[in-house]
């Protein structure tokens, strides 16, 4: 296996970070219900409260 440099492994955080992230908000916006709003965020309050 080649040795990584430590910037391979931040690039590698990085994107998997990203995955996750957008995973993350897939799930948001496909399944509002099951996630409550953060406190502060007012365009999920509102459609929370319709």
């Amino acid at each position: 296996m080649p040795h990584l440099s430590p910037l391979n492994w931040f690039s590698i955080a990085i994107f998997f970070y990203m995955c996750v992230y957008t995973i993350f908000s897939l799930i948001w916006w496909h399944q509002p219900i099951l996630i409550q709003p953060m406190k502060g965020d007012k365009s999920k309050e509102t459609l929370w409260n319709w």
